[in-house]
C-alpha cells in the first residue's frame, strides 16, 4: 500500500520541480517488483524511472534506471539486450 502512495506523491510534486523524486520513486518500485518477480510491472516502472530521470537531467538516476532495465532483461534471459541496454 505504501509503494503506490510514494509514486503518487512523486507525481504530485512534478509541478514543483520534483521530477527527480518521481524517478527515485519509480526506481524503488522497480526494485521491489524485481524482488517480487513481477517482471511486466517492473518493466513499466523501470521505463518510467528512466523517462523521469531523463526529464530531471540527472545522469546518476538515468544510469540506475538503465541498470534496472538490464537486470530485468537478464532475468528474462535476454542476455544480449541486457548487455546493450540504452
Amino acid at each position: 500500500m505504501r509503494l503506490p502512495r510514494l509514486v503518487q506523491a512523486g507525481r504530485a510534486r512534478i509541478a514543483s520541480g520534483g521530477v527527480a523524486l518521481l524517478a527515485q520513486s519509480y526506481l524503488l518500485a522497480t526494485r521491489m517488483l524485481i524482488k517480487l518477480d513481477e517482471q511486466q510491472l517492473g518493466w513499466m516502472a523501470a521505463n518510467r524511472a528512466r523517462q523521469s530521470a531523463g526529464a530531471a537531467e540527472d545522469p546518476l538516476l538515468v544510469a540506475e534506471a538503465t541498470r534496472r532495465l538490464a537486470v530485468l532483461a537478464r532475468k528474462a534471459d535476454w542476455h544480449e539486450q541486457a548487455m546493450s541496454s540504452p
